[in-house]
């Protein structure tokens, strides 16, 4: 059995997962050059998470099916203006990071108005940080996407489907 791993710019890996899934989200890390810092996860091309990276400890072979092509996301923590902890999901393939319905998908359940991102730098505090703008032009309705890139753009889809981008500092 083996599943294919899409990402960045129209990539593909091959996978075995039969291993544990602690092992193979380290060898997924390592081969597609994402950092140790970041959350991964993987997800079906209809864009439903398989939240292998909650069940470390566990054989993660279950959940796939043979030769299955698979997304690779990447989980951002997000703190609601209620203090509640939420989590994001981005592809990490380049042509789905613009495709509006599928980071809809994704995140069925979106963050929550005046949401805030959790500092993920190095040596960062581990404070929240301000979600900005974006929150305060999305005239009361909830964000249903956001995008973090390597450069620090960020992309916020409200309900109406109103593109906006910013930068994080």
């Amino acid at each position: 059995m083996f599943i294919v791993v899409k990402y960045g710019d129209n990539k593909q890996q091959l996978f075995n997962p039969k291993c544990l899934a602690q092992a193979l989200l380290a060898n997924i890390r390592e081969r597609c050059g994402c950092s140790e810092d970041d959350v991964l996860d993987l997800s079906d091309e209809d864009g439903n998470i398989k939240r292998i990276s909650k069940r470390l400890d566990e054989d993660p072979e279950i959940v796939f099916r043979d030769r299955e092509s698979l997304i690779l996301v990447k989980e951002i923590k997000m703190i609601s203006s209620e203090g509640a902890e939420e989590r994001l999901y981005m592809p990490l393939l380049d042509q789905l990071e613009d495709d509006d319905s599928f980071i809809k998908r994704l995140n069925s359940s979106g963050p929550k108005r005046g949401a805030k991102r959790l500092s993920t730098t190095a040596g960062g505090s581990g404070k929240a940080a301000s979600s900005g703008s974006a929150d305060k032009a999305n005239n009361g309705g909830s964000l249903s996407s956001r995008r973090v890139s390597n450069s620090g753009a960020r992309l916020s889809v409200d309900k109406g489907g109103s593109r906006r981008s910013s930068r994080i500092k």
